[in-house]
């Protein structure tokens, strides 16, 4: 089972999706982090989930503003991509189409690391999978009417399959073996619903390396 951690782990003096927060994690077990990418005013690729501190949206801040703004240190990719190498999972979700080239620029600079490139523009993951040569995954927040059709038009280079919990049946792992099939949104709790999956991306670390799930 695969654990990925929704932004790094966090504690008091340690802020989400900074490359303390993707350490910490790290030691208390996860395989992996899950993290955003978004393109300050100035061109700096930063972590950052949100489009916007306050009112004012990422894209038009400076990166010193975003860090005046935020009150800590923003991590940027380049700063990810230094820090980890390649036995832990980076999965970079792109929320903006618009970021791909300038992603792709960066990725090419760091070949040797275990990045996934996720989106649910899947183009634009696509795009950025085959121009890099990394993975590929899709987020999936609802259910193709006709899924074996709608994953037999998929590029070959798809390795993940990210589900919304509420929507993912254990019959895709059967039916989609090809996959790696991740869940997201599964809560604080464990999950008592029977849905078997390959690992899950998780906002509550503690809980779920503490109760090693293997069954979701």
């Amino acid at each position: 089972m695969l654990i990925l951690a929704n932004r790094g782990s966090v504690d008091e003096n340690v802020h989400k999706d900074t490359i303390d927060a993707f350490q910490l994690a790290r030691e208390k077990g996860a395989q992996g982090i899950s993290t955003s990418v978004r393109r300050t005013k100035d061109e700096e690729l930063v972590l950052f989930h949100d489009h916007s501190i306050g009112k004012r949206p990422i894209s038009k801040l400076t990166y010193k503003q975003v860090q005046q703004r935020a009150g800590y240190r923003v991590s940027t990719l380049n700063d990810l991509l230094k820090w980890a190498d390649n036995t832990f999972i980076l999965n970079l979700e792109v929320k903006d189409f618009k970021l791909s080239s300038h992603i792709i620029a960066e990725l090419k600079t760091y070949s040797r690391r275990d990045v996934v490139v996720t989106s649910c523009h899947h183009p634009t993951a696509f795009k950025i999978s085959r121009s890099t040569n990394t993975p590929c995954g899709i987020l999936m927040p609802s259910r193709p009417v006709f899924i074996k059709p709608f994953f037999q038009l998929i590029p070959a280079m798809l390795r993940y399959v990210i589900w919304d919990y509420d929507i993912y049946d254990p019959i895709y792992k059967s039916e989609l073996a090809l996959y790696t099939h991740m869940i997201y949104n599964v809560g604080e709790l464990k999950p008592t619903k029977d849905k078997k999956a390959d690992g899950i991306i998780s906002d509550h670390l503690d809980i779920h390396i503490r109760s090693k799930p293997v069954i979701l």
